[in-house]
Formats: structure tokens, sequence, C-alpha cells
């Protein structure tokens, strides 16, 4: 359990991933931890273009990272330490949020507890002033995560969900948001053998609005409108593939009210492509991020 870290102290704003989301037309990205831990840390929305991080800022912290599945299980098991199971994993969520609001209530209470770094980073949390994205693959870890989040009353936007569709009565009525990739990578674990591009058309199907992620660099940055090609061509309809890459995405991260939409008073960033951006051989012409041309 990691909350207290902060994603933004281990990006490099030099790494080459930075002019590669800028020349295939991506302008603000979430960043944040792994998913090795139950609770990774903060996440933060910054623009893609800069030279210090602190300057690249427009939401941090704007997530809490979680994790649940393979992930945690595989870099905590192999040691012999918690988690070990699916079990563990679910007691270690539970074990930290409860630990968090007994915490919380007592500040609140007028009490001075022993500081708690991880339990101070969870209380925005807690309040319902910072949603978390918890990762999951497979449909029980989806479970798993609403029915945990839901008795803390967190809010929340599912990461992957490559399982889905089994889960997708249960996605639509917690009213989480699917942020579904990444889309152009094969099965590299158990929990993704139900890997489908149809997954995200399915669940817009059932009337559930979703995003898109490359899971940057599983799956490369710059390759983000292709990914959504690829969905609109698997049967996401292309305006709800286009609201995937941009409102949704927004949304999803809670910075809907700055990006996401070309809006009088939202930053002005502007893509201008030489053709439709699904079409594979289009590409940028320019790029506008809070209207300055950066290429």
């Amino acid at each position: 359990v990691a909350a207290h870290l902060r994603g933004i102290d281990s990006f490099n704003p030099q790494d080459q991933g930075v002019a590669m989301a800028l020349q295939g037309g991506v302008t603000t990205v979430g960043v944040g931890p792994g998913s090795a831990n139950i609770i990774g840390g903060q996440m933060a929305f910054i623009k893609m273009h800069g030279e210090d991080v602190s300057d690249m800022i427009i939401k941090a912290p704007c997530a809490m990272k979680m994790a649940l599945g393979e992930n945690p299980k595989s870099a905590y098991g192999l040691g012999k330490k918690m988690p070990q199971t699916r079990m563990a994993s679910a007691f270690m969520l539970r074990d930290a949020l409860t630990k968090a609001k007994l915490y919380m209530e007592k500040k609140e209470k007028g009490g001075d507890p022993a500081y708690d770094a991880k339990s101070e980073a969870l209380i925005p949390v807690l309040k319902g002033e910072l949603i978390a994205h918890i990762h999951c693959h497979r449909c029980d870890d989806i479970l798993t995560a609403i029915r945990v989040l839901k008795e803390f009353n967190v809010r929340f936007a599912i990461v992957h969900a490559t399982d889905g569709v089994r889960a997708a009565r249960q996605i639509k009525e917690s009213g989480a948001i699917p942020i579904v990739g990444p889309v152009l990578s094969g099965s590299s674990k158990p929990e993704t053998a139900n890997r489908s591009l149809k997954t995200a058309g399915i669940l817009y199907s059932h009337g559930i609005e979703v995003a898109l992620t490359t899971d940057h660099p599983v799956g490369p940055l710059q390759h983000l409108n292709i990914s959504a090609a690829v969905c609109a061509r698997e049967g996401l309809p292309v305006d709800a593939a286009i609201r995937a890459i941009t409102i949704n995405a927004a949304k999803a991260a809670e910075v809907d009210n700055m990006v996401g939409s070309i809006k009088v008073c939202k930053h002005a960033d502007i893509v201008v492509w030489n053709g439709h951006p699904f079409e594979f051989m289009s590409k940028t012409k320019a790029v506008f991020i809070e209207g300055k041309r950066v290429k």
C-alpha cells in the first residue's frame, strides 16, 4: 500500500515518449505509478510539452492508482509476501481504506493521531474529492473492485476492463467509466485471455460510455488514434470512439472542465490532421496546447 507516492516524482519530461505523443496528436495524458501495488499512489494529468513536470501539470493529483489481479499477486507472491491471493488483495484494499477512514474521523473530531502519510493521501478519496483508477482485467476482479469501493462510497474508473463485457450490468450500475485497453497488444498473462477488439463496442452497446488507454509503453502512446480506429472497426461507433480519446478520457480523470472538447473557457488543445485521424495513413499537421502551436 503506497498511497503516499506521487507519479510526478518519477516522470521524465525528456523521455522520447513525450515528443512521440505530440507527433501522434496526444496533448494531455494521465500518468502515475504502475500496478504492482494494491494502492500505487497519486496520478497526475499533464501536458505533453515542457521541460519541467511542474510546468506541465494541469491537475495533480487527478486520481489514486489502485490494482487487483495478477500484478500485485505476482509482485509480492514470488517473495512469499502478501498479497499472494485475490482474497488477500481485497483484504489489503479494504484494510487500507478502513484505517484511513478511522484516521480521518479522529482528525475531524479534534483528535491528534500520529501522522500517517498513507492515510493522509487517502482522505481525499474517502471524501469524494479524488477519483480512484483501479487496474482490473478479469471479471471477478472488476466485481471485487465495485464491491469493495462501494463499501466506502469511493468514486472510481476501471482501468483495462479486459473482461468487462461479462460485468457490463454491474459496471453500468456503478456509474464507473471503463478505460479499455491497451488495444494494440496481445494477451501477455492469463487474466487477459479474453482480450477482444470488440470489448469497447460491446460495452457501448450496453449503454456504457468508454474511454481508451494505450497503457504506454505497452501500447505506444502515439498510436492512441489507431487504437480508437481499431475499436471503431470492430463495432464502436466512430463518434463514440472519438469521445473515448477526448471528452470521456478527460471525464475519467475529472479534468473535463479544462480539456477534452473545444469550448469557451477550456484549454485550446487542438490537433489538425491531413485526413481523418482514424485513417492509418493520416498524419498530424499541427498541434496546439493552450492555444500555442507546439508541433
